[in-house]
Order: C-alpha cells, then sequence, then structure tokens
C-alpha cells in the first residue's frame, strides 16, 4: 500500500483494510506516517536506503519476538 497521496489519515478506513486484514494477511505499508492511528500495529519496519544508484541497502526492526526470529534468520549477501 502507498499512502502518499492521502490527504489525512482518516482516508485509510477507504481503503479496505479491515475487510482484507486475516490473521495470516501481510501488508508492506509506504509512508505508514500517512496512515496515523487508522493502520494495524506494525510487527516489521523495513528502512530502504540509497547507497549508490545501484546499491541500497535495508535495514529490519521487529517489534514483535515471531519476527525477531525471522530477522536472525536473514543472512546478508
Amino acid at each position: 500500500l502507498d499512502l502518499y497521496r492521502l490527504a489525512h489519515a482518516g482516508e485509510v478506513e477507504n481503503l479496505g483494510l479491515r475487510d482484507l486484514q486475516t490473521k495470516s494477511s501481510f501488508f508492506i505499508i509506504k509512508w505508514p506516517e500517512k496512515g496515523g492511528l487508522f493502520l494495524p500495529k506494525s510487527d516489521l519496519d523495513c528502512y530502504i536506503e540509497a547507497v549508490s544508484e545501484k546499491k541500497r541497502t535495508l535495514k529490519f526492526v521487529a517489534k514483535s519476538a515471531a519476527y525477531e526470529k525471522i530477522i536472525l534468520g536473514i543472512k546478508p549477501s
């Protein structure tokens, strides 16, 4: 979900996330700060940084024990 064009956080309600959300749902949200309190609680944050024109670095921040285990299993390349 790319929330960049939202004028205010309340517009998240119009996206129908509640209808899409299940116990196994996984949302990737760009510009989550625009969704405010209308978004589900985050379990994992991912930050992408442009190091150069062709290289990016990823930083994962776990917000739950389950995702902490997943992050520990990631091997950098």
